[in-house]
């Protein structure tokens, strides 16, 4: 995996900056230097699934406490309570609606759901945060960054013949800019009516 590959010449932080890097360049989506920074930072947060989950008090079980809950939560408490729950509802927003994409289609509460909520996450931390700049930022390219850490995500997922050939059928049903990206990564180039060949 891409990780092992550098973790002899560069630090973890180094390896999530140079992947998000690599994934805003491929998706061609350009975001300020402290963005991309913060996005990396991200990656490296969540390593540990634990960042994702609480654990219950009472019988020690990790769970993953809504979104909305937390939203609501957050506009009922002190400042830096504010602070804290809205930008973990911004991060794991777009740490979850991007990275696994892919199955979340397939479930109740789809995307769509984590681009609101952590758009709106963004934005309300933006009128509180020192660094509004960033959280303003990184609201208004909400999709945008799904879109790139989904790629991220997609990227080192084909390992064999028909995991290339479930990419291109995707790419073929649905004209996924993910998956066309994953095929010209394999070596494939486009024809000018977006078939693979």
């Amino acid at each position: 995996m891409i990780i092992i590959k550098f973790l002899e010449t560069m630090t973890l932080e180094e390896i999530f900056k140079s992947i998000v890097t690599d994934g805003l360049d491929r998706m061609r989506i350009e975001v300020s230097l402290p963005v991309q920074s913060y996005l990396g930072n991200l990656l490296h947060s969540y390593i540990q699934s634990d960042q994702l989950f609480e654990t219950d008090t009472n019988s020690g079980k990790k769970n993953l406490t809504p979104l909305a809950q937390i939203y609501l939560k957050a506009q009922k408490v002190s400042l830096s309570e504010k602070l804290f729950l809205l930008k973990q509802v911004g991060d794991r927003s777009l740490y979850l609606g991007g990275f696994f994409r892919e199955s979340l289609n397939k479930q109740l509460i789809n995307p769509n759901y984590y681009s609101h909520i952590g758009q709106g996450a963004y934005d309300s931390l933006a009128d509180y945060h020192p660094e509004e700049e960033i959280f303003r930022e990184l609201s208004y390219h909400f999709i945008d960054l799904m879109d790139v850490l989904s790629y991220i995500a997609c990227k080192h997922s084909i390992r064999t013949d028909e995991d290339l050939m479930k990419v291109c059928v995707k790419y073929l049903e649905t004209g996924s800019k993910i998956a066309g990206y994953q095929l010209e990564d394999h070596g494939f180039s486009m024809e000018k009516n977006n078939k693979p060949h």
